[in-house]
């Protein structure tokens, strides 16, 4: 495994953005367009939340591998608010602590049927392996303090996390 942050891999064969695995080498079009999507989630506080079907029948799966409170809620959220069933894990309930590797537990939710995979992990390289090696699936990734996508968009653009990461959610998700 390399550190390589994964730009190259987020494409279909058709060119198409398949996996978010980092900003880089995004064009200023398709940073915009999840950024218009991301708005129609904005709501103001008190506001019901915005709600659709767009990933009616599909599964996410968030696993988080390192601490994080604010990335993984923002996706837990936006993926029930699109619809999709969602699957949590975390490192302390996660088969990893007695030795199971990253890709042990994907393949076990892959039989499972899961669609999408948000990771979050400090080991540098490992979102681009992931991305690479396994097949049928889209994923948004971080390497924790490395570089979190959703944050990102948030800090830029002055916008709450969840709309953002909805976004990503559905646009990965279609």
């Amino acid at each position: 495994m390399n550190n390589d942050t994964g730009s190259e891999l987020q494409r279909d064969p058709a060119g198409r953005l398949r996996h978010l695995l980092t900003l880089e080498g995004l064009a200023r079009d398709e940073l915009l367009h999840l950024l218009d999507l991301a708005q129609f989630y904005v709501r103001s506080p008190g506001d019901l939340p915005a709600r659709d079907q767009s990933l009616g029948g599909r599964t996410v799966a968030n696993l988080f591998f390192e601490p994080s409170t604010r990335t993984r809620v923002s996706f837990e959220l936006a993926a029930t608010r699109l619809g999709a069933d969602v699957v949590n894990l975390d490192l302390h309930s996660s088969s990893r602590v007695k030795g199971e590797t990253v890709l042990d537990t994907i393949y076990t939710l892959q039989a499972m049927q899961v669609d999408v995979f948000v990771m979050r992990d400090a080991e540098p390289g490992l979102p681009a392996y992931v991305a690479a090696v396994v097949a049928n699936s889209a994923h948004a990734t971080s390497q924790g303090a490395l570089e979190n996508n959703s944050r990102t968009l948030s800090r830029l653009t002055g916008r709450p996390t969840t709309p953002i990461s909805a976004s990503i959610a559905k646009a990965l998700g279609n």
